[in-house]
């Protein structure tokens, strides 16, 4: 059932949002927002994404950043993209949060990822997605 979800958020996504990321390694999984939460079926996957500098400006270089989709249970999909802290290469920090948001419906999920591929003053490009 994990796998056809994925799948179902793959398809509701499209190969344009994919790309505008250049997303690679798409996997499938039951994610928990929380150790105390309860695990969603997800999609999860890399992305290239310009991180913010602590200076609050966007740095100059991508990160690869992983992207989980999880279909909660009101069927809205829960979105959170994180990244290791720099130097960090064992996973042994917290890892940082770029955007995080909940409830988006299947027909804006597809410009939400397009609109992770911003390098304004805000996580997400808002002529496609608002928070």
């Amino acid at each position: 059932e994990t796998r056809a979800i994925a799948e179902d958020i793959r398809k509701q996504i499209g190969i344009g949002g994919f790309m505008t990321l250049g997303a690679s390694a798409l996997r499938h999984g039951l994610v928990a927002a929380t150790q105390e939460a309860t695990p969603l079926p997800s999609l999860i996957f890399n992305a290239r994404i310009l991180p913010f500098t602590k200076a609050g400006q966007r740095s100059d270089n991508a990160r690869i950043m992983s992207v989980v989709v999880s279909l909660n249970g009101a069927d809205y999909y829960d979105v959170k993209v994180t990244y290791n802290q720099r130097g960090d290469r064992y996973g042994t920090k917290p890892r940082v949060v770029h955007f995080e948001t909940t409830d988006v419906d299947a027909f804006t999920i597809g410009r939400l990822m397009v609109a992770l591929d911003f390098d304004g003053d805000t996580a997400t490009n808002p002529s496609y997605f608002t928070a």
